[in-house]
């Protein structure tokens, strides 16, 4: 059968979705052994060197999301050196990304520039400003 890695069938409590898994999660548990459970157990696995880079899954235990991030790493920490590997997919995607909000990513490579200034801009004495995508969104954060 295929392994259906989406459907939250993927875990021991369902039988590796009825044994359909049980190759994908031995393959993937042999070439990165140390890769977290909750990211082997769920649609992650998939994640695993499948041409897109999945930031949960973009860390050294993982081998970097099966080698789907050491492009886009590299260039963030050729470009940002105090940006925070795990979160290179994020930077500079176009979206305001508050875990890379920071000063060390560039303000998420700029994306975060028109949000922090109004933020800025309308409360001065804000110290959140990593927060920015969520001020004035309609959610008390």
């Amino acid at each position: 059968g295929n392994c259906d890695w989406d459907s939250g069938m993927n875990n021991p409590e369902c039988g590796w979705d009825g044994g359909d898994c049980e190759e994908l999660n031995q393959e993937m548990k042999s070439k990165y052994p140390d890769c977290p459970l909750d990211i082997m157990e769920t649609w992650l696995i998939n994640s695993l060197n499948n041409g897109f880079c999945a930031f949960e899954a973009n860390t050294e235990e993982c081998g970097w999301d099966g080698g789907d991030c050491e492009d886009i790493n590299e260039f963030v920490q050729s470009t940002y050196s105090n940006c925070t590997v795990q979160y290179s997919p994020l930077v500079g995607n176009d979206e305001c990304d508050y875990v890379t909000n920071v000063e060390g990513c560039d303000w998420d490579g700029g994306d975060c520039e028109e949000q922090n200034e109004a933020l800025e801009s309308a409360y001065p004495s804000c110290p959140a400003v990593q927060f920015s995508p969520f001020v004035g969104n309609g959610n008390c954060e």
